[in-house]
């Protein structure tokens, strides 16, 4: 029971007492005056009590109001460390999205600095064939293509790998080292080289450096396969060995060099610009068979 429920009990209770002696004639020490001096007690005994429970009153909505100033701080510091995390996962953010533009910069900066000496040897190599005339301009868009390492064991096969061009008009450069598991080789059937003006399985151009000595031309129209040129190049090294080859496609004009020697150029009006890929030619079908690397290999696209 609450201290205002006790108090009041009590004063109920002491006026139930006085009552009753007012009404059953009990003789009292007190004369009326008396009584009316108990009354007196009993009133201020009833405006103290008041006056406590005001107290009381006030003490608890204070304390209400603390509790409340106490919740409402609390939110806001809640808040304000909310907000404080937030701030500083921004800032993480900015920090890290600039930390990342500055490694792509300079990686960037990096790749610009080891494309110039790649394009700067490269341009030797094309100048070499716009002195021939097979290379009307050398303004095109340089790229660097992937190291290759293929090898098949088919004879008399060749297979293809994409470079992901498809372009008409460009230059391809490679440094070829390649590798038979036999020496009871197709020589002629077997080297490494391009595919291009690729558009399906039954329709495209292919040259190759032959092991025997000779570079060859042809085209696939409607799965018939077309001679364009055939042209002996000199003994190459077998059954391992390495060369340059260089092929320039331009204006329906294809020109094959070979360690920066014109071997081969011949006019193929059926060329179409298709897909662009490097193939081993082989011809056995013992162990790998025949293995082909290109390194280095620069390509120039022009418009």
């Amino acid at each position: 029971m609450s201290y205002r429920g006790i108090l009041l009990n009590l004063l109920l209770l002491s006026i139930i007492t006085i009552s009753c002696r007012l009404f059953t004639g009990e003789d009292t020490p007190a004369s009326d005056q008396g009584v009316q001096q108990t009354l007196d007690a009993q009133a201020s005994l009833i405006a103290e009590m008041e006056a406590m429970q005001s107290t009381l009153d006030a003490q608890q909505v204070d304390s209400q109001q603390l509790t409340a100033d106490a919740q409402a701080t609390s939110a806001a510091n809640e808040t304000a460390a909310a907000y404080n995390q937030k701030t500083k996962e921004a800032e993480n953010n900015i920090a890290t999205r600039t930390q990342a533009r500055a490694i792509l910069l300079t990686n960037t900066a990096e790749a610009e600095m080891e494309v110039e000496p790649q394009v700067g040897a490269f341009s030797e190599k094309l100048q070499v064939a716009y002195d021939d005339g097979v290379l009307p301009t050398m303004d095109g868009t340089y790229h660097r293509l992937e190291d290759f390492d293929e090898s098949i064991a088919q004879i008399n096969y060749l297979t293809w790998w994409d470079t992901d061009y498809a372009p008409e008009n460009f230059v391809i450069r490679v440094d070829a080292y390649w590798d038979t598991a036999s020496e009871q080789t197709n020589w002629d059937r077997s080297g490494c080289g391009f595919v291009f003006g690729l558009e399906d399985e039954q329709n495209y151009n292919r040259t190759w450096l032959g092991l025997d000595g000779f570079v060859n031309l042809k085209r696939l129209v409607k799965d018939d396969w077309q001679w364009i040129a055939k042209r002996p190049n000199g003994k190459l090294s077998i059954p391992e060995g390495e060369a340059e080859i260089m092929m320039v496609v331009f204006d329906k004009r294809i020109t094959i060099y070979v360690n920066g020697e014109k071997e081969l150029s011949e006019y193929d009006p059926f060329y179409t610009a298709g897909k662009l890929a490097l193939s081993v030619h082989s011809g056995t079908n013992k162990g790998f068979g025949t293995q082909c690397k290109m390194s280095n290999i620069d390509l120039m696209i022009f418009e």
